[in-house]
Formats: C-alpha cells, sequence, structure tokens
C-alpha cells in the first residue's frame, strides 16, 4: 500500500511539475516595449538596458521629476510591471561631485524606489548604484546570473 501511494504522490508531483510556467525564460528574454518608452534609449543588448539621458525626468537641481519625467516613470513601472521577475542594476543621477548634489541624488534614489515599490515592483532584489556626474539621469541594466 505504501509504495502505491508513493508511486502516485511521485506521479502528482512530475505531473504538476510539467505544467508549471517556465520561470526562467521569462527572466532572460524581457518582452521589450513595443513602442519604445517615452525619453528613453533602450539598448536590447545582451544586457537589456534602459537609459533616460539628461533632463528627460528630472530638472537640474531637482530632487521630484517633472511632469514629464513623472509621464516617462509611470510608463517605465508599467513596462516593469510585465517584467517583474527580471533583476536590475538601477543607476541615477548625480550632477556633481558636491555634497549637495551627492544628497540630492540619494533622496531621489530614495523616492524612485518608493515610487517603484508602491507600483508594486520588488525593488529589494535591484541593484541601486550611484551615478556619474554629467551622466544619464536614469539607467537600468538587466542582471542575470552567470551559471
Amino acid at each position: 500500500m505504501g509504495i502505491v501511494r508513493l508511486a502516485l504522490l511521485s506521479g502528482l508531483v512530475i505531473s504538476l511539475y510539467a505544467c508549471a510556467p517556465s520561470i526562467q525564460s521569462s527572466i532572460e528574454r524581457p518582452l521589450l516595449p513595443t513602442s519604445g518608452l517615452p525619453g528613453a534609449e533602450i539598448s536590447a543588448g545582451p544586457p537589456l538596458k534602459i537609459v533616460y539621458p539628461a533632463t528627460a525626468i528630472y530638472p537640474a537641481g531637482s530632487v521630484l521629476p517633472d511632469p514629464r519625467g513623472l509621464s516617462h516613470l509611470e510608463a517605465l513601472a508599467t513596462w516593469l510591471q510585465g517584467n517583474s521577475m527580471a533583476n536590475w542594476q538601477v543607476r541615477s543621477w548625480v550632477e556633481s561631485t558636491d555634497p549637495t548634489a551627492t544628497a540630492r541624488a540619494e533622496k531621489r534614489r530614495q523616492l524612485l524606489s518608493r515610487f517603484f515599490e508602491r507600483k508594486g515592483l520588488n525593488v529589494t532584489r535591484w541593484d541601486w548604484q550611484g551615478g556619474e556626474p554629467e551622466g544619464a539621469q536614469l539607467s537600468l541594466t538587466m542582471v542575470t546570473d552567470a551559471p
């Protein structure tokens, strides 16, 4: 009787495993936005990279995005929700090496993290880094784990 139960249980587990969708395939090949992301430059890579160049999101000296930049972030968040299993390296803009510019960049990073969290994204898996002075305002690079 025990062998029969074990065989049935094994068959059930194998059936469930075979029916489960593959998570890995969605991580390796994210859906590229069909109409692009407003304000972004997209490099299909590998790795996939999304870059928002200077003045695309934030006015100079500001912590908050302007209305156009907020609409860009909304579109990005919507797209990221469709690719929620992917991990990202996120670089945020630093205007200069001045300590006040560095503090503004850190505040932008915190606000951006909260913005994406409120959109339902798990940003704790993302690698948040400071950017280069005079670099892109925001860049996301898809991170894939090497086998």
